[in-house]
């Protein structure tokens, strides 16, 4: 039996204008100049090229966020040169720990020239150490790269957000990463007496009024939904749209991982646990709520930081095709809530990297792996080419009634143009030998007598980290430049199979 996928005769009226940076980055600040490259002028290539492949899809360079839990960490050091960092030693529950001291040197900022034209970014301040002059310093420092008598430099990147603090809910109790780092007394209204009291001072130490200049990104909540206190509402109750504050405030910013990695073979999340529509929605819709509180207080509402599971992802899953499905479905799911952006964080080694920007020692080999890209890289390349270049494309899901086919489509000056459709079940070969698929009928789509183009994601299994292609080619290639000739097939009939994980691209 068929999966009728419904298409509508004109534009729903939920469907939601998709923004072309909805896939950003969240770069752990730590390692920062691994990513940037070491020194000014010096790029990071594989990076670059990594990035100006998923920006080719959309025409809008990948948006940076830096900053994470090493933000909070984070002191101005002007006698060096770059950065000094001093880790903690590592354990089995974090066996890559963020560093515990970052002194920042004077080009730290200035490395942000080392991204490809146009990028636009979140820099990350400390304000865990209640430290006010610490706060405003790390801005005007930041300011001083950006607009500064080194501006040229930096003329091609753009400063958005300024994030002040990294997910001050857990500032006051200890936690796998900040064992020995809390804050006694502290609260949702000390937050944000803390949070608007150190805003007032970077607004009295640098121009935010000029037409370009930064904003706020606010909130950057761990737990939005748990500690319901530090919601975006709450945090209004309580003041952060202090009248000297409000209108340097842009976005409201959230966090969220879909769930814990597990360290143990009956704890690791398993194959098929990450991908699937039924986690996917119970994981996002409850955004909506949050996005439409931040859009009557004329804030932007952005996943600031997110990924697949909790202390830097899982081996096997995190990596895998099965995160590429996974993502693609959660990033459009959550356009249509109306979130602006999701910040996919990274670090070096990070099972969960969509890019592993630099040459690192695999934790659970002991190998030296060279610089390259994961499963959920192709995630985004598939997301993204569905957004596509036009300007102000709607997007919206369609209906399958499948638990397991997920179905979105881009619509352009009222045209559907693409339809994006995701198998999220297992292909185990050691388990079933003959790989499921589901046949998929457009129903309600007139050809015209016009050929349809599909474009396909591949992979050899569900928990595959290698082999992977979208549309005939590969990105899994030393300089991140990829191989193979697209691939696109034909079809008269809007009637196609799609097998078990795997991704197809319809385009009108």
């Amino acid at each position: 039996m068929s999966v009728n996928v419904s298409i509508p005769a004109t534009v729903p009226v939920l469907a939601r204008i998709c923004p072309k940076s909805l896939i950003g980055l969240s770069i752990e600040m730590d390692r920062w100049a691994d990513w940037a490259g070491g020194a000014v002028g010096t790029p990071n290539a594989f990076l670059n090229q990594a990035l100006n492949n998923l920006a080719n899809y959309t025409g809008h360079p990948v948006f940076l966020r830096v900053g994470a839990n090493s933000q909070d960490h984070g002191f101005l050091a002007p006698n060096v040169q770059v950065v000094n960092l001093t880790f903690p030693e590592p354990t089995q529950l974090v066996p890559q720990p963020e560093a515990a001291h970052i002194a920042i040197g004077r080009d730290w900022y200035r490395l942000s020239g080392n991204l490809p034209e146009g990028t636009e970014f979140t820099w990350g301040v400390n304000l865990r150490e209640l430290n006010v002059s610490e706060t405003v310093g790390q801005v005007v420092q930041l300011y001083d790269a950006f607009y500064g008598s080194d501006k040229e430099m930096l003329s091609h990147v753009y400063l958005k957000r300024i994030e002040m603090g990294n997910e001050p809910d857990i500032y006051d109790f200890p936690n796998p990463l900040n064992p020995n780092r809390t804050l006694p007394g502290w609260g949702p209204i000390r937050y944000v007496e803390s949070w608007t009291t150190a805003a007032r001072e970077v607004i009295k130490a640098v121009d935010m009024d000029f037409k370009e200049a930064p904003g706020f990104q606010a909130g950057v909540i761990a737990d939005p939904f748990g500690a319901w206190t530090y919601t975006i509402a709450q945090s209004l109750v309580d003041g952060i749209l202090d009248p000297a504050v409000a209108k340097y405030i842009k976005t409201w910013s959230v966090h969220q991982y879909f769930g814990n990695r597990g360290f143990t073979p009956a704890t690791s999340p398993q194959t098929g646990s990450l991908m699937g529509r039924s986690g996917v929605r119970g994981n996002t819709t409850k955004h909506a709520l949050y996005s439409s509180q931040a859009e009557r207080a004329g804030l932007q509402y952005v996943i600031g930081e997110t990924n697949s599971f909790s202390l830097h992802g899982t081996p096997g899953v995190s990596d895998s095709a099965e995160a590429a499905i996974w993502l693609a479905d959660y990033v459009l799911q959550a356009a249509t809530l109306n979130v602006q952006q999701l910040d996919f964080h990274g670090g070096v080694g990070f099972a969960y990297n969509l890019i592993q920007a630099v040459e690192y020692v695999d934790e659970h080999t002991n190998d030296t792996r060279p610089p390259h890209i994961q499963g959920a890289y192709y995630g985004a390349l598939m997301a993204n080419e569905f957004i596509g270049y036009g300007s102000d494309v709607h997007v919206a899901e369609l209906s399958t009634f499948n638990t397991r086919i997920a179905a979105y489509g881009a619509w352009e000056s009222d045209h559907l143009r693409r339809v994006l459709i995701l198998n999220s079940n297992v292909h185990d070969p050691g388990r079933n030998a003959t790989r499921t698929f589901e046949t998929i009928n457009l129903h309600g789509f007139v050809t015209s007598g016009k050929k349809l183009a599909l474009k396909r994601f591949f992979t050899p299994q569900t928990n595959s980290t290698v082999g992977l292609l979208w549309g005939g080619q590969s990105f899994e290639t030393v300089d991140a430049v990829p191989t193979g000739q697209v691939e696109y097939e034909y079809i008269d009939r809007p009637i196609f199979n799609v097998s078990a994980t795997e991704g197809v691209l319809v385009c009108f």
